[in-house]
């Protein structure tokens, strides 16, 4: 990626782009009060969205998303990263997914658990809870 990557908490602008991309990828949301974007040049191409839990001592983060133009070029991992600085006050860190994140969350510390807050619980052939504790 050439371009300069801006990642910022998601503006009232961006939000139209943020719903469509859960429609698309059949994303529940409760709320969009707390989702970052990832920018180049102006034009969205990730996103990432938190849910706190029990007085924000835990987090889940949900809905990490890339362009597929855009794949390849650690943008995900810097949304997470980005996430995880804005919110120091967070002891645990959760996700919920596919079998498939364990692999990709585990270069960022998250491990893999067996028992899971109720919170989390979502409905995914082979699905995997992981953890960031601090």
């Amino acid at each position: 990626m050439k371009n300069k990557l801006i990642i910022e908490k998601a503006s009232a602008e961006d939000l139209g782009w943020v719903r469509t991309k859960l429609r698309e990828n059949e994303w529940g949301y409760d709320s969009l009060d707390h989702v970052f974007v990832a920018k180049t040049d102006g034009k969205l191409i990730g996103m990432a969205r938190v849910e706190f839990f029990r007085n924000k001592a835990l987090a889940t983060i949900a809905g990490v998303y890339v362009e597929p133009e855009a794949r390849g070029n650690d943008i995900g991992f810097q949304l997470i990263h980005a996430i995880l600085e804005a919110f120091p006050e967070v002891i645990e860190w959760y996700l919920a997914g596919h079998s498939w994140i364990e692999a990709y969350y585990s270069k960022m510390g998250f491990v893999k658990i067996q028992a899971v807050i109720p919170e989390l619980k979502r409905s995914f052939d082979n699905q995997v809870f992981m953890v960031l504790r601090r």
